[in-house]
């Protein structure tokens, strides 16, 4: 299991990296390059869902040295002489790792769903059915008591 979560990381950072040299690439001469930064945030969370939160965080990395780099002058320096174009980059970094914390999949809650049936949900007699809504109960009264 362990080798599948780093290959999806790899793979995802991968198109990252892939989008980013594309695109920089291709808007080198762009007026649009001061914000192809923001717009790249969407590859960054497509990334981030479909391959986890490693994927979305080093490709966010790699894509900003990539952009550093390539894109804003001085090429092949990761020093970026204009204000507004470093700024992008470093909002670009800062709100592409957040983003990729905050939009991965909780795993062990999905894991958790694809392991309950609704058969088993028909199978509970009526029997346990009070011990259920006691605890339901009891939890949404410690919900309503961490809130205030």
């Amino acid at each position: 299991m362990w080798r599948r979560e780093k290959a999806n990381a790899l793979l995802g950072t991968g198109l990252c990296v892939v989008l980013a040299l594309g695109l920089t690439f291709s808007f080198r001469h762009s007026s649009l390059k001061s914000i192809l930064s923001f717009l790249f945030l969407v590859v960054i969370v497509a990334v981030t869902m479909r391959f986890g939160t490693f994927a979305g965080r080093l490709g966010t990395v790699c894509s900003t040295l990539i952009f550093a780099a390539l894109l804003f002058p001085p090429l092949n320096s990761l020093a970026v002489e204009r204000l507004d174009e470093r700024r992008s980059l470093i909002w670009m970094l800062v709100i592409g790792v957040v983003v990729a914390e905050l939009v991965s999949p909780n795993k062990q809650a999905c894991a958790k769903l694809n392991r309950f049936s609704f058969g088993q949900l028909a199978s509970w007699s009526h029997e346990s059915q009070p011990a259920i809504e006691s605890s339901f109960v009891r939890a949404l009264s410690h919900m309503r008591s961490r809130r205030r």
